[in-house]
């Protein structure tokens, strides 16, 4: 799958491998690189058993190389979403680390809403886009994008529409989105949501993060 592992030796060490519900593929171990992934924690590859993916860190950092990842579990998934479910993990150390950021977002009308989102980089010295997803229905949009300076991405997830738009590049940037991840999955569903979005910054840039919508209802037949 991917590039493979790759370690120094005598310093990194690949703990357990194990599926999820979902049919997902992950990996806990310290100090070592799966692909383009360091992995000091958990990384998943991204399409299951297809070899259409890449190994990615999961939403969270558990900081320096001597946090590191013994063994991870997964509780049952939800009946009707196998997508949702938790994943219990257990450190040999002590560190620290951060995880995603947070939002309750709330679609008063009675259909599914399908968003615009917007993430942008201003200052700093690197930010990377990992991922955003809907907590309760499971929609999970994977990404490994470097913002420049200033730059915005653009995320249409309308049916009509399913496009991702770079200011900095000004051209739409479609291969942004990881496999097997579709825009055509994500949406709000009536009612709360709590959507969730990870990136991975440097030099404390300033980070904005908004998603709107036109609240929808359904026609009366």
């Amino acid at each position: 799958m991917g590039d493979g592992f790759s370690r120094t030796a005598g310093t990194a060490l690949i703990y357990s491998i194990d599926v999820a519900p979902d049919g997902l593929i992950y990996a806990s171990g310290q100090g070592e690189t799966i692909g383009d992934a360091n992995i000091n924690g958990i990384a998943v590859w991204t399409s299951g058993l297809s070899s259409n993916g890449i190994w990615q860190r999961l939403d969270g950092h558990f900081g320096s190389s001597t946090v590191s990842i013994a063994s991870f579990d997964f509780s049952t998934p939800d009946p009707e979403i196998p997508e949702l479910y938790d994943i219990y993990i257990g450190t040999n150390t002590t560190g620290s680390g951060f995880a995603n950021g947070d939002a309750t977002i709330t679609n008063s009308g009675n259909a599914n809403a399908y968003p615009k989102i917007m993430i942008k980089r201003s200052g700093g010295t690197s930010l990377t886009l990992y991922s955003i997803r809907n907590e309760r229905t499971g929609a999970w949009l994977r990404f490994q994008y470097d913002l420049e300076d200033g730059e915005y991405l653009l995320i249409d997830t309308h049916p009509d529409k399913q496009t991702i738009w770079s200011s900095y590049k000004r051209n739409y940037v479609q291969n942004a989105l990881l496999a097997p991840a579709a825009l055509a999955d994500f949406y709000i569903a009536p009612g709360s949501n709590i959507v969730t979005c990870y990136a991975e910054a440097a030099g404390s840039p300033t980070v904005t993060a908004s998603l709107y919508f036109n609240t929808p209802y359904k026609g009366v037949p």
